[in-house]
Formats: C-alpha cells, sequence, structure tokens
C-alpha cells in the first residue's frame, strides 16, 4: 500500500460538548476528518471554533461523546489514542507544557526519554533541535527565565525529539518571529516528507501557505469540517 492510501488519522461522526455550570457548548455534532500518513493538514477556524478540541481528541486527552476517533501507532495499527499513548508528539499548552525548574536541555532530553531512549541518545536527540531553533547557547538557562520565544522554540524542540507517527501543532507561530515561521514551515515539509504526519492549527495565512498544506476550516454551528481553496495570495507565498 503506498503512504499516499495509509490513513494516519480518522475521527468518524464525532460529537463533543463541554458542560460550565448550568450551560452546555457543543464544540463538534458529527464531525468527520481523515488524514493521510505523512500528509500536511492546517485547520482554520474563528477562535473557539474547536481546533484545539479537535487536537486535543487526536492526542487522547480528551474523549468525543459520540464516534470514533482513531491514530495510528508506531507499529501502524489504528489505535485509540486515549488508551495507547505515544502515539504523537504535540505543542498543545505552548509554553504552559514544559517544566519552568527544569533547564532548555534538561526539557527536550526529558521528552527525548519517554521514547524509551538511554541518555546518551536523548542526548543525540536533543543537540540537532537545539542548534537548529537557534537555542543551544541557552541549553543551560532554566526555562521559567527565558523570553517567550525562546520557551516555544524549547516546546517545539520537546516535540521534534520524539520520534512519533503523528505530531500536533496548535497555534505555534504567534510567539515566532518572521525568520524563526520560516524555519518552522520548513521543518513541518521536512518532517511530512519524510513520513510523519502533521495537523496544525493556526490564525496565521501567511505561515499557512508557507506550510504548503491541504486546510480544513471548522465553520461555525459545530457541523463538520469543509475543504478551503487556496487563493491567489497563498499559492504566490508557496516555498520553490
Amino acid at each position: 500500500m503506498t503512504t499516499s492510501l495509509v490513513r494516519a488519522a480518522v475521527l468518524a461522526d464525532v460529537n463533543r460538548r463541554f458542560t460550565h455550570r448550568h450551560a452546555s457548548v457543543t464544540v463538534f455534532r458529527g464531525l468527520d476528518l481523515a488524514v493521510t500518513r505523512g500528509e500536511r493538514l492546517a485547520v482554520i477556524g474563528a477562535e473557539g471554533s474547536g481546533k484545539s478540541t479537535l487536537l486535543r481528541l487526536l492526542a487522547g486527552l480528551l474523549l468525543a461523546d459520540k464516534g470514533f476517533v482513531r491514530v495510528r501507532d508506531r507499529r501502524g495499527h489504528l489505535v485509540d489514542p486515549a488508551l495507547e499513548p505515544g502515539t504523537c508528539a504535540a505543542v498543545l499548552d505552548g509554553i504552559h507544557g514544559l517544566h519552568g525548574r527544569l533547564t532548555v536541555g534538561e526539557n527536550v532530553r526529558w521528552q527525548a526519554a519517554r521514547d524509551g531512549t538511554d541518555p546518551d541518545a536523548a542526548e543525540r536527540a536533543t543537540d540537532p533541535w537545539l542548534d537548529r531553533l537557534g537555542i543551544a547557547p541557552l541549553r543551560h538557562c532554566l526555562v521559567e527565565g527565558l523570553p517567550k520565544a525562546a520557551q516555544q522554540k524549547t516546546a517545539l524542540a520537546c516535540a521534534f525529539s520524539l520520534r512519533r507517527p503523528l505530531l500536533l501543532l496548535d497555534d505555534p507561530t504567534p510567539l515566532l518571529d518572521v525568520e524563526a515561521r520560516a524555519l518552522l514551515a520548513q521543518i513541518v515539509r521536512e518532517r511530512a516528507e519524510s513520513g510523519q504526519t502533521v495537523i496544525v492549527s493556526t490564525h496565521d495565512h501567511a505561515w499557512r501557505a508557507l506550510l504548503d498544506a491541504r486546510c480544513v476550516e471548522i465553520p461555525p454551528g459545530a457541523r463538520g469540517i469543509r475543504p478551503v481553496q487556496q487563493d491567489a495570495e497563498a499559492r504566490a507565498q508557496r516555498p520553490a
């Protein structure tokens, strides 16, 4: 079976509702989505439309009230992400997912070690990402004392150090400058070309254009996802 035909993530007829005191909000009703292995998918939508909820369902951090959520694990099986840890690498909470009292290097090594690698292998997985993201000089600095842009790059390095079939990035660009955003788009394209499936949520139109990704929108009304046609501006910004 060719890579393009292998499903990496599937959501079928998914409902998800949140209840707050005496009120409830339906985020998804009958949501269907399929993503193939090695695909780049950008998810857009208004604030509160459910982009983060979608990524958390795929990460197994939220359960669907109804429906079917499956992602492909490292053995090639479609599994329930809530029951099978280790299916994805993710930056979902941004800098809030880091350990502030650990250094940059310790945070990334700790994440790399979650793949079951020995300390030497974790070190080898850490160094290239610190170098590439420009935070190698900060490797011995405590995360809590760093500028927010450096913290975001640390969170990204943590995710990139993991060897997982699925990479989830929730609105990863607001803290990054133009150069760092371009580098992140390049890394995402490389990861997808290597076979990793990458799903991102974003409000950043220019960065989305750099990804050259399939794009879907979560529209108002919680009734599903619709494809987005890239406009002329987006096509003009694609990398050569």
